[in-house]
């Protein structure tokens, strides 16, 4: 078999394990958009009320934040804000939808000794409830904060599409 046949068919195989493993929803503002299938690992690591709001927000709104722990002024699981940067739009939703809801984002079975020092952070509003993420690129790691609980996760394999979102919000 020559090298075109043999790339035509990986990237046949990869679109269709890609697309077996979405499925069609309503996106906020009733819009379609596609989610990962939702494994056990990450519904463990997570939990059912992250899970939720993320799933359907009201909206989802994009900070920078200082990378020290203060938990003074304005600020966001303890970072203060140092600026608010644009909601996100319906599309922009849906990528870190599919990004924090894959199991293949994380890597579970990780552990890293890094000092977790985050520069941006979503939060998915709904309703009276919000889930925060901050995000770390040097350690490459998310903190979801809900509830009064921390949650600390790698997120190696989704690095480059987290820095290409954060990039087009904040330019």
């Amino acid at each position: 078999m020559d090298m075109r046949k043999i790339c035509a068919l990986a990237v046949l195989c990869a679109a269709v394990a890609l697309a077996g493993s979405c499925r069609q929803e309503t996106a906020p503002g009733g819009g379609d958009k596609m989610e990962a299938k939702i494994t056990q690992k990450v519904m463990d690591f997570l939990g059912s009320d992250i899970i939720d709001i993320i799933k359907s927000p009201d909206k989802v709104e994009s900070y920078r934040v200082e990378f020290h722990k203060t938990g003074k002024g304005e600020n966001l699981g303890g970072y203060p804000v140092k600026g608010k940067g644009p909601d996100l739009a319906p599309k922009q939703i849906e990528r870190l939808q599919l990004m924090l809801l894959d199991e293949n984002t994380y890597l579970f079975d990780v552990v890293k000794k890094c000092l977790f020092l985050p520069e941006y952070a979503f939060r998915f509003v709904r309703g009276d409830r919000s889930v925060i993420v901050l995000v770390c690129y040097s350690c490459e790691e998310l903190t979801f904060v809900y509830g009064g609980r921390e949650l600390l996760e790698d997120f190696n394999n989704a690095t480059r599409r987290m820095k290409a979102l954060t990039g087009e919000l904040f330019k």
